[in-house]
């Protein structure tokens, strides 16, 4: 952020968004459910608190709170600078071009799990249905989709699932709980592709700022 008349500038601002609201809302979200299942006093249910509405405008916390720290960081320049004029500096983000240099047309219309009944089916036909750390050498027939990241911080997509075996799952997370691992690199898991969260960011941000 920079505050300038026409031949310096005044003030200059880099300002660090907080990045734990996603999980700070996660746990909570678990603190609760938890809370649910511990109490086992009957209570007759509220079906009317079952149906969860969104106002119009609504955002996700995460941008939320982006949006509110650039606003307040704006009423604080104002503060002490006589401002006349602002100016917000936004661009857009083709995330789609970002994954395939070579898309167009009706390509921008296919998604990547077009096909495919859930995100599950599309991870396990994208690693040929086979256990990637063991390719199969442990001949079990069980597979799971395992999050290589938290679904806390790295959610649900396919960037973000690989497919185990029963047996490597169980004893990835077996590792990890007698603490003879750390993460997936130690278990020669592959790195989560890189995500597109920011520009995701910005394109719902850039509007939504400049209206308020």
């Amino acid at each position: 952020m920079s505050a300038s008349s026409e031949d310096k500038e005044l003030l200059a601002w880099d300002v660090q968004n907080r990045t734990d609201i996603t999980e700070l809302i996660s746990t909570r979200r678990e603190a609760r459910k938890t809370r649910r299942n511990r109490n086992t006093r009957y209570r007759a249910p509220h079906f009317n608190n079952r149906v969860r509405t969104k106002h119009e405008g609504w955002l996700a916390p995460s941008v939320e709170h982006k949006i509110g720290t650039h606003l307040h960081c704006i009423h604080e320049v104002q503060k002490i600078l006589p401002v006349t004029r602002i100016v917000v500096e936004t661009t857009f983000f083709d995330v789609q071009k970002l994954k395939n240099p070579d898309i167009s047309g009706t390509g921008y219309q296919n998604g990547d799990q077009k096909g495919f009944w859930n995100v599950r089916e599309d991870v396990l036909f994208r690693d040929n249905h086979e256990c990637q750390p063991c390719h199969g050498k442990k001949k079990d027939p069980i597979l799971n989709v395992h999050h290589i990241e938290s679904r806390k911080t790295g959610g649900n997509s396919p960037s973000n699932l690989i497919t185990l075996c029963e047996t490597s799952h169980n004893e990835y997370h077996d590792k990890i709980k007698l603490g003879k691992i750390k993460g997936p690199e130690d278990f020669k898991l592959p790195k989560r592709a890189k995500p597109y969260r920011d520009a995701a960011f910005m394109g719902i941000m850039r509007w939504t700022l400049l209206e308020r």
